[in-house]
């Protein structure tokens, strides 16, 4: 009874990109890239827990902050990390083709 109540808390992809209404492309470029929530890994299925979607989007930065006197945003709060790095998204891609090759 135990693991079909573990089983149901787990969530498919399919499941988590309707949640989060983003594509599952995009869910799993987020995986690639180490930015989306965490995941677990069960054999060849990914599946999400609740609670790790939560906790990421706590931690999403969001818009509407401070801007400092110069029109910039103030990022002295560790965010600037968050945005994407354009080489990483390159080579994220650039796996992404490669594996759908294989």
């Amino acid at each position: 009874m135990a693991d079909s109540n573990i089983a149901q808390a787990l969530l498919t992809e399919a499941e988590v990109s309707k949640q989060l209404r983003v594509s599952l492309a995009a869910l799993r470029k987020w995986r690639v890239m180490n930015r989306g929530p965490q995941f677990l890994k069960i054999g060849s299925l990914v599946r999400y827990r609740q609670a790790d979607i939560d906790q990421w989007l706590a931690s999403v930065p969001v818009g509407g902050g401070f801007h400092g006197r110069n029109g910039s945003a103030d990022h002295s709060n560790g965010n600037a990390g968050d945005r994407l790095n354009v080489q990483n998204d390159a080579t994220a891609s650039r796996l992404m083709r490669a594996r759908a090759r294989a």
